[in-house]
């Protein structure tokens, strides 16, 4: 798979309301494109109807939902989360021309990664279903001295920072994009208030 090694001068966003939108990903100026579209009337209440798992699979795409329907428990709209993981997942596939994907649905009850940062993949798809979604940054508001463990944390103007809803599914570039080094989007997990949980799929390349 060939990605563009083009170089791009000021990485920017795209938002599109259709999801063939999302393969602007592929322009070298795009480091998040984002589908805005209506989330699934999922709450809180599916954690405390049962044991709800986090689960991680390599995986082939027309398997997912086989696999998710062995997994998951009960609750309402279980067939409509289940329908819609697959289908990304068949779409993220395709867009990137992979034999499997990397999934993770995963339940959090605290910030999995809380700190900006960046991520050392090509290509990563994020949409959150319950509870708050991830939050990023538009370049201009970018201290890149700032990132990584060993540095002092980025501390932004609250007004700069950008937060996907629920239901959003952004394709966000990492550093591992050819061309892309030193430019991948900047962004992290949110705050969960206490005795709440988010519920976020996230696909990569298997």
């Amino acid at each position: 798979m060939v990605i563009n090694p083009l170089q791009p001068q000021c990485p920017s966003v795209v938002t599109t309301d259709i999801p063939g939108g999302l393969a602007d990903i592929y322009e070298a100026s795009v480091n998040i494109a984002i589908w805005q579209r209506p989330a699934l009337d999922l709450s809180q209440a599916i954690f405390r109807d049962g044991f709800f798992p986090s689960i991680a699979l390599n995986i082939e795409a027309e398997q997912v939902s086989a696999a998710l329907e062995e997994q998951l428990p009960q609750f309402h709209l279980r067939r409509a989360l289940i329908d819609d993981v697959a289908w990304l997942s068949e779409m993220f596939a395709c867009l990137f021309e992979l034999d499997q994907v990397g999934l993770r649905l995963t339940v959090l009850n605290k910030a999995m990664c809380p700190r900006f940062h960046v991520d050392h993949v090509p290509c990563r798809l994020l949409t959150n279903y319950v509870g708050p979604a991830t939050e990023w940054l538009p370049e201009r508001a970018v201290d890149r001295h700032c990132l990584g463990p060993l540095r002092a944390e980025m501390r932004p103007h609250t007004s700069a920072v950008q937060h996907l809803r629920n239901g959003d599914v952004a394709l966000i570039k990492g550093e591992g994009w050819i061309g892309n080094e030193g430019r991948g989007l900047v962004h992290r997990s949110p705050g969960v208030a206490e005795g709440e949980s988010r519920l976020l799929l996230s696909l990569d390349f298997a």
